[in-house]
């Protein structure tokens, strides 16, 4: 018997060594791909820093000239915009938006004011690197919720001011430095640089104890944009 019948010869060793050489191909270009994706899972996202950028076009006045200069700012804001309350809106507003913010506001943040006004005191939350203008690590996070308040009710003007640790210019101007960091926080999280005013305040410390001040004073006044008749 013929058991090597052409219907049944057996495949070359040229074929089967074909064969063999397409397999490999196979499992190579599978493991290249599979590589890749694992490649694309497991890669990280770039950290972001935590530091906001410097603010930009925010309004900077002088420390003598503040409320004039401010006063100047919320007039042009309130020409022509929506944003603006009219006068009869203005006491429930602020109440409503005080209410908000004693809610909302970090352990140590002082919230008052009077009818016109709503003032913070965010001295013992906000800090600052020692020596520098720049808010301390964090210090945005904890100013996070306030910025989602002054999202919400766009209807008024932000004034941040920091006053100074001696009388000198360089203090002076340091103070000013910081009042724009903690600005940067604000706008970082989307808040117009338009409502937004800087100032940096003399020292308001008895000489006797500035050396020994452990922080400086901040405070972010909140008054409304009312539309001019």
């Amino acid at each position: 018997m013929n058991f090597f019948a052409k219907d049944k010869a057996l495949p070359s060793t040229d074929r089967i060594g074909s064969a063999l050489m397409h397999g490999v191909r196979r499992v190579t270009a599978i493991g290249v791909v599979a590589s890749m994706l694992l490649a694309c899972a497991t890669q990280t996202a770039p950290v972001k820093s935590t530091r906001p950028a410097p603010a930009a076009s925010l309004h900077t006045v002088d420390a003598h000239a503040f409320e004039q200069d401010k006063l100047r700012v919320k007039r042009k804001l309130a020409n022509g915009s929506r944003n603006a309350l009219e006068p009869g809106e203005v006491g429930y507003y602020l109440d409503v938006l005080q209410g908000r913010l004693k809610q909302t506001s970090a352990a140590g943040t002082v919230v008052g004011g009077g009818f016109d006004r709503i003032v913070l005191d965010l001295s013992q939350g906000v800090n600052f690197v020692a020596g520098t203008g720049t808010i301390a690590q964090g210090g945005c996070n904890r100013l996070a919720p306030l910025a989602r308040i002054f999202l919400e009710y766009r209807k008024t003007l932000i004034s941040v001011r920091v006053s100074a640790a001696d009388d000198v210019a360089a203090a002076l101007q340091l103070a000013q430095t910081r009042a724009r960091s903690v600005a940067a926080c604000f706008t970082a999280a989307g808040i117009s640089a338009k409502r937004i005013v800087v100032v940096g305040l003399p020292a308001t410390a008895p000489k006797s104890k500035r050396r020994s001040q452990a922080r400086v004073h901040v405070e972010v006044q909140i008054e409304p944009i009312v539309r001019r008749g």
